[in-house]
């Protein structure tokens, strides 16, 4: 498919050298953020590898692209898997140690949460994402949770035609509770 398409071609050769070429962010999460390819290729830009070094939350990640970016485009370079690195190689090698501390911080929020989960437990968060089904907030470094539609207060929606929306915005303060949740068991 390269062969056919020359713009797709030159792609693949500055991806292979290793070269930084500008890629418009897409979709943000907690974890990074997807990025389109100069050629219509996605690929996602993990939080470690942005620099400098931002928190791993959708807000953070959000706030960081808008920050970094040059006429909406981040410099990156692409690091194999789909994956997509704003850090030279030695760079990169420097954050293994940073990754595996976010990691062990993630693991430990999501531990105190299970040793101390009450249904009835009020927490204050911010609203990392709006979509359609419902709000994500940002419950601990790493992790959002969402809020579905049916769950948030009347107070938070409006009518729009047949279809209800959140009018929440991102980045808003939001109090809530946990009533269940899917966390993995890193026993």
């Amino acid at each position: 498919a390269f062969d056919e398409d020359p713009d797709l071609a030159a792609l693949e050769a500055r991806l292979e050298e290793g070269t930084f070429l500008m890629a418009k962010p897409v979709r943000f999460r907690p974890g990074g953020c997807f990025v389109r390819l100069p050629g219509g290729q996605e690929a996602f830009l993990p939080v470690e590898h942005f620099s400098p070094s931002t928190e791993a939350s959708t807000n953070a990640v959000r706030q960081a692209v808008n920050k970094l970016s040059r006429d909406g485009k981040l410099r990156v370079r692409d690091i194999g898997s789909d994956r997509v690195s704003m850090l030279k190689a030695h760079e990169e090698a420097l954050r293994g140690q940073e990754l595996d501390a976010r990691r062990r911080k993630m693991e430990e929020g999501i531990e105190k949460l299970r040793e101390n989960y009450n249904p009835n437990k009020v927490m204050v968060g911010f609203v990392s994402s709006v979509q359609k089904n419902g709000i994500f907030v940002s419950v601990i470094d790493g992790l959002d949770a969402l809020i579905p539609l049916k769950e948030l207060p009347s107070k938070f929606l409006e009518e729009d035609g047949e279809v209800q929306k959140p009018t929440l915005a991102v980045g808003q303060a939001v109090q809530f509770r946990i009533i269940r949740y899917s966390w993995l068991r890193t026993e």
